[in-house]
C-alpha cells in the first residue's frame, strides 16, 4: 500500500478509514492514526481537514491514542479553520460537555 500512496493524501485518508473500519484489513486504530496523519502532513488538499477530523476523533474516543479532549479540540480546530462543518459541530459539542458542571 505505501507505494501507491506516497504523497497522495486522498490514499491516504482512505487507508486510515480501512484501518479504522476494519475494510478488508484488521481494524487497527494506531495504524489508523499513522495513515490519517500522513493525509494531515500534506497542506493544499481538499482531504486534510476530513484527516484532522479523523484524527480528531481517534483522540476524542481514546482509539489507538490515549484519551484527549485537548488534543481532540486541537485538530478539530485545525480543520474547523480550514471550513470543516464536522469539525465546528465537534467543537462546540466539546465545549458544551465540559463547560457542564459535574453533578455528583
Amino acid at each position: 500500500m505505501t507505494s501507491v500512496a506516497q504523497n497522495n493524501p486522498k490514499a491516504q485518508f482512505n487507508i486510515g478509514q480501512f484501518y479504522k473500519n476494519g475494510l478488508g484489513v484488521p481494524q487497527d486504530y494506531a495504524k489508523a492514526m499513522e495513515w490519517f496523519m500522513k493525509a494531515a502532513a500534506q497542506a493544499g488538499y481538499s482531504i486534510v481537514p476530513d484527516a484532522q477530523v479523523s484524527i480528531g476523533d481517534l483522540y476524542r474516543n481514546g482509539l489507538g491514542v490515549p484519551k484527549s479532549e485537548e488534543k481532540a479540540k486541537e485538530w478539530y480546530t485545525k480543520a474547523a479553520n480550514l471550513g470543516n462543518e464536522m469539525a465546528k459541530k465537534n467543537l462546540k459539542s466539546l465545549n458544551q460537555s465540559s463547560t457542564k458542571p459535574e453533578v455528583k
